[in-house]
């Protein structure tokens, strides 16, 4: 584990805290987090790789940010959340940035199935999310008119999940050090 990489992973880290942080109390991420995430990948991809990096951390910009866009266009993710993942394509490479999108996904779904639970709707937002994805046939218009989605604040869970990742990688290496 050299420099660059002690380096792409702390920031990764440190732009998902701030970025989470400000989720979790304003619902909002600001894109000057994200974008210092961004280039400060791009920066160390070029630094520590020339031109290849960069077309790396490129590559990861954008193929972390394909399956939350088409989220972001359905309304199911918003766009703070989706330069997020971007800017950890950037910084971690596609494969851990990948695993981060993943064990997202997986973690927000748990929180929000706990949500439902919590609340006592769980078998009404099953039966919207069926409908939403044109699984489940509503016959009562009344279901239609009442079924709200639910919003979860997805920038602390995106932090949760980097953590949980780049924990994960590298806890042979830790094992092997100490």
């Amino acid at each position: 584990m050299n420099a660059f990489h002690i380096a792409e992973m702390s920031i990764s880290i440190v732009v998902c805290a701030i970025g989470g942080w400000i989720d979790f109390k304003k619902g909002t991420i600001p894109n000057r987090i994200t974008i210092v995430g961004i280039l400060a990948g791009c920066v160390i991809g070029f630094v520590s790789h020339g031109w290849r990096g960069l077309g790396g951390a490129m590559v990861g910009v954008f193929a972390t940010a394909l399956v939350p866009l088409l989220l972001y266009r359905m309304n199911a993710m918003g766009g703070g959340d989706v330069k997020l993942f971007a800017a950890m394509g950037a910084l971690l490479g596609v494969d851990m940035a990948l695993q981060v999108m993943m064990t997202s996904f997986v973690l927000g779904a748990c929180w929000g199935i706990q949500l439902w639970i919590r609340e006592g709707v769980m078998v009404q937002k099953l039966k919207g999310s069926f409908r939403v994805w044109g699984v489940w046939k509503v016959k009562s218009k009344r279901m239609t008119d009442s079924y709200e989605p639910t919003y979860l604040r997805f920038g602390p869970i995106v932090l949760i999940a980097c953590i949980i990742v780049l924990a994960a990688a590298h806890m042979k290496d830790f094992m092997q050090c100490c």
